[in-house]
């Protein structure tokens, strides 16, 4: 599993494929989608993995701290505490939609322009130097 941590945290790979089980005690696949490091903490966000991207589904982020074993090798573990949890999920969030790269002229663009739900007022969530209010 280490290996697979060291390879999910390199942003220029494929994104690994994890399978977490739920407290139901289902096994449940997902995908990172990014590490950052706070105070010396690394943290590992993840998405669930789906096979057709135009499936309907609810995104629901997961984050994990990397904790050195035995070996010191980074080992995923749950966040316990709810007020980091929250803190660190805000931050990734934030990097996320920061990180968007879109093409606004593209018609199959998933960034939500025009999208009534979206949270942004002008309908992009990209915030970067997209021309998105340019058109």
């Amino acid at each position: 599993m280490a290996d697979d941590i060291q390879n999910a945290m390199n942003l220029d790979e494929e994104p690994q494929r994890f399978i977490f089980v739920d407290e139901g005690g289902n096994e449940r696949p997902f995908e990172s989608v990014g590490s950052m490091a706070i105070d010396e903490v690394t943290y590992m966000a993840f998405l669930p993995y789906v096979e057709d991207p135009e499936a309907e589904m609810e995104l629901e982020l997961v984050v994990m701290q990397i904790v050195p074993d035995a070996n010191g090798d980074g080992q995923l573990a749950p966040i316990e505490d709810d007020e980091l949890y929250e803190s660190v999920c805000e931050r990734f969030i934030a990097q996320i939609i920061a990180d968007c790269e879109c093409d606004c002229d593209d018609e199959d663009c998933d960034c939500c322009h025009g999208d009534e739900e979206s949270d942004f007022e002008d309908g992009c969530d990209c915030q970067s130097d997209c021309d998105c209010d340019e058109a």
